[in-house]
């Protein structure tokens, strides 16, 4: 027995749930006649929160269906009358489905729907009969939606959803009024129906005889404006079962009326097993650069890869030679393929031309770098900056102006001896061009960087903006450490070859020994300079 009352008291608690948050909507269908009518529903709120509803309608019959509200929002254990108006006139049936959502505080319902909200649906539909309508009371639950999932982040405010609920209220009633203005009307709704459904088979007949009438017109027209030929044909057409010879004719006479396309080339092509016409001209140009002397060459093109590894990336482009006649490709001593600029310069003024505005010239130092730009327009007043490490130093002197021209053509003159140097056939045998020496501005410049510090001479900057000048001991203390720094990289050059690359000359000079000739030397010591800030 006790477990009997537990099962019921369980059953209901899971009835209970989910009823919860459901829109119940009475009758679920409804019937309405010809002549139009009016059929009202109550929906009832069942839970602990207020809820948003809309009513949906096809828009094919919105000019025949009027629902009053069309939304609205209805609170815990409250009803909202819903009424549905239709006009006079043979209609099919149709659905009427009311979605809605919890609606928190705030919310609009003339607004779409909250972002994640949970839509419940129930439908119901509408039947339209001709005579008595039968009374029906159905009643069904809509699904069961929660506030899972809203994205809502207005703050709650009693006052202005009030405010909004009354908006709301107001607007349906004034609306509600107007459409239910003298309701029971049946006969004056009778005599509209019946007017509706004369006009209907009166335009009917006169539809229909406005086509028949049409029809006669156009053939008529037809027949007067008849060519001689097309009478001729049409006499024929009787004929053209019976005769042959006459069908022929008749056909060719069609085929000649028609206009001529590229479908009907290809088609006759086919028919006379002939070779498609397009084909048929690529085989005779084929046949006439025979003639004349023109061949394709296919070689074996190098890759991109290999072009920019032996004259740099982004320099050059390859490119296919034209046609040419045999006797001329013959003749030709330099191979099938050229390579050439992407704008037609030569080596010099395609890499290192200076521009109309500046020049800049850059060398690695100590694991820094070196830039100087100069302004080439004699009207400008500006000198040329001198820039350490991304850092302005200086402004270039006039006798270094004059050792940095002499740079430059000493330096465009090596990238022409270079280019030619990897562009000769022999280039295994030839002697490897000589790199100028750097400009005399650039020679003693050493940088020097600590724990993200940056010292170039005495100055010391962080992030490239200038901070102080080092102290005479700190200046001391930085001597010792390139000193230190020196004899360590001196060491490590003899137990690891591969480290003592310079990268101010061309070719690495490093001897390999198995066993070093040096005592082991130290790491040098950090010179605290960063640290005192």
């Amino acid at each position: 027995m006790y477990s009997y009352k537990l099962c019921l008291q369980r059953k209901a608690q899971k009835i209970a749930l989910q009823r919860q948050q459901r829109g119940l909507l009475e009758r679920r269908q409804f019937q309405i006649t010809t002549a139009g009518g009016i059929s009202r529903h109550r929906l009832l709120c069942v839970g602990d929160q207020r809820v948003a509803f809309k009513v949906k309608l096809k828009r094919r019959y919105f000019k025949y269906y009027k629902v009053k509200p069309a939304f609205g929002i209805i609170k815990p254990g409250d009803t909202r009358e819903l009424v549905v108006y239709r006009r006079p006139g043979k209609v099919g049936g149709n659905y009427l489905s009311v979605r809605y959502i919890i609606a928190p505080s705030r919310y609009d319902p003339r607004k779409p729907f909250i972002r994640g909200s949970e839509i419940g649906e129930t439908k119901f539909k509408i039947i339209i009969v001709d005579g008595r309508i039968r009374s029906h009371n159905d009643t069904s639950f809509g699904t069961t939606v929660t506030d899972k999932g809203q994205i809502w982040r207005r703050k709650p405010s009693v006052e202005e959803d009030m405010r909004m609920e009354e908006e709301i209220e107001e607007q349906d009633s004034e609306e509600a009024e107007v459409l239910l203005e003298n309701p029971d009307n049946d006969d004056k709704r009778r005599h509209i129906s019946e007017e509706n459904d004369n006009s209907d088979k009166s335009s009917k007949a006169d539809s229909s005889d406005s086509v028949e009438s049409t029809r006669l017109s156009v053939q008529r027209s037809a027949e007067t404006e008849r060519s001689p030929s097309e009478e001729k044909l049409a006499n024929n057409v009787k004929e053209y079962e019976h005769s042959p010879p006459k069908r022929k004719s008749i056909e060719r006479i069609v085929q000649q009326k028609r206009p001529h396309s590229r479908r009907q080339s290809v088609v006759k092509a086919a028919e006379q097993e002939l070779p498609h016409p397009k084909s048929e001209r690529k085989r005779q140009l084929a046949k006439l650069k025979a003639l004349e002397g023109f061949r394709e060459e296919e070689r074996v093109l190098p890759t991109k890869k290999s072009v920019e590894r032996l004259l740099g990336k982004g320099r050059y482009r390859l490119k296919r030679n034209a046609a040419r006649p045999v006797e001329e490709k013959r003749a030709q001593q330099d191979g099938p393929y050229d390579y050439l600029f992407s704008e037609g310069e030569s080596g010099a003024e395609r890499r290192d031309s200076p521009s109309p505005q500046e020049t800049k010239v850059t060398k690695k130092i100590k694991r820094g770098t070196i830039i100087v730009t100069s302004d080439n327009n004699e009207s400008s007043d500006k000198d040329g900056a001198l820039y350490i490490n991304g850092v302005h130093q200086r402004n270039l002197t006039e006798e270094e102006k004059r050792a940095l021209d002499v740079f430059m053509d000493d330096y465009n003159n090596y990238t022409v001896q270079l280019e030619q140097y990897f562009r000769s056939s022999n280039g295994l045998s030839a002697q490897f061009p000589t790199r100028p020496p750097a400009p005399p501005f650039c020679s003693n410049v050493t940088g020097y960087y600590l724990d993200g510090c940056m010292v170039v001479g005495k100055t010391l900057f962080i992030n490239n903006i200038y901070v102080r000048e080092i102290s005479e001991e700190e200046a001391k203390r930085l001597d010792e450490f390139g000193k230190q720094y020196k004899e360590y990289m001196k060491y490590i050059e003899q137990v690891n070859p591969q480290i003592g690359y310079n990268d101010d000359s061309a070719e690495t000079s490093s001897t390999v020994s198995s066993v070093p000739t040096m005592a082991p030397v130290p790491p040098p010591e950090d010179p605290r300079i960063c640290i005192a800030l």
